[in-house]
């Protein structure tokens, strides 16, 4: 008997048979990612949401956009000026924040009412105009430019904006005015940034999409929209990024605001540049 030959055979045969095996791995791993981008590009993330039951307000857009981080000096302009507003009991924390009830609520005659279900421009210019721009109300509120209003709670907000009409949106440079059940101004809370500055404006940092943010949020379990909800609006803002020592960083969101079947108002931050769901920081 032949040994040489037949131990050349059998290897030959081997040699094959393993080409033949990796060949057949690779084609399922192929197919398993062929299958699953072809699973991804089928439930789309609209398609996902519309599963549990949540509407959107509009299409979601895939543009990539850019914008600068923002840097601004910390300020004692809110305590400093706390003098000037008429009528009002006030009180200053240690971290600027501005606490004020008005001895008497201010009557708006009828401007907002309980079918208002959002401040139309109009109505926001009237406020600005005759309000907030007014310092025996407010300080320096002719600087709060963005607004919404969440009908369910009786609040108004104005935003400062930080870049380009982006708002400044997690509490650290807003107006937050509560109606009473007249729908007059009662009371209001406000936070300050002042000295604005863009860094690196000529190269702004690329951004995740509208539709990328909705997807960061739909994959964490802890972060879901909630079922049967409705999405308001997903806007590019922006949000406190870090606190140093001189200066305060801001840095790009989506601001995610969706509301409940009883009115109800959430929202939800996604960090525009990392694609990370963000914590809103306290201010009092």
């Amino acid at each position: 008997m032949d040994y040489k030959r037949i131990q050349i055979l059998l290897i030959v045969f081997f040699f094959v048979f393993d080409i033949y095996l990796v060949y057949q791995l690779l084609a399922q791993v192929d197919f398993g990612s062929q299958h699953s981008v072809n699973n991804q590009e089928f439930v789309t993330i609209e398609e996902r949401l519309d599963s549990r039951g949540i509407t959107l307000n509009q299409e979601l857009s895939t543009e990539i956009e850019s914008l600068p981080l923002i840097k601004a000096d910390y300020n004692t302009v809110l305590r400093d000026n706390v003098n000037q507003l008429v009528n009002q009991i006030t009180t200053v924390s240690d971290n600027g924040v501005l606490e004020s009830t008005f001895v008497e609520p201010i009557n708006l005659e009828g401007l907002i009412t309980a079918d208002t279900a959002g401040l139309s421009v109009d109505q926001a210019r009237y406020l600005m105009d005759n309000y907030l721009s007014q310092d025996e109300f407010f300080i320096n509120g002719e600087e709060y430019r963005q607004w919404w209003y969440v009908p369910s709670n009786r609040i108004i907000v104005f935003w400062m904006s930080a870049y380009d009409g982006a708002p400044i949106v997690d509490g650290s440079a807003e107006i937050r005015i509560s109606l009473d059940e007249d729908y007059n101004l009662q009371s209001y809370r406000q936070t300050y940034v002042n000295d604005l500055v863009p860094i690196s404006e000529d190269s702004p940092f690329q951004l995740i999409s509208q539709e990328n943010s909705l997807e960061v949020l739909d994959n964490r379990l802890q972060t879901f929209i909630p079922s049967n909800a409705y999405v308001v609006h997903i806007t590019l803002s922006y949000a406190q990024y870090s606190g140093l020592n001189d200066y305060q960083i801001f840095s790009p969101v989506w601001n995610v605001v969706y509301s409940y079947s009883d009115g109800q108002v959430g929202s939800m931050l996604v960090d525009a540049m990392r694609g990370e769901v963000l914590v809103r920081r306290a201010t009092n």
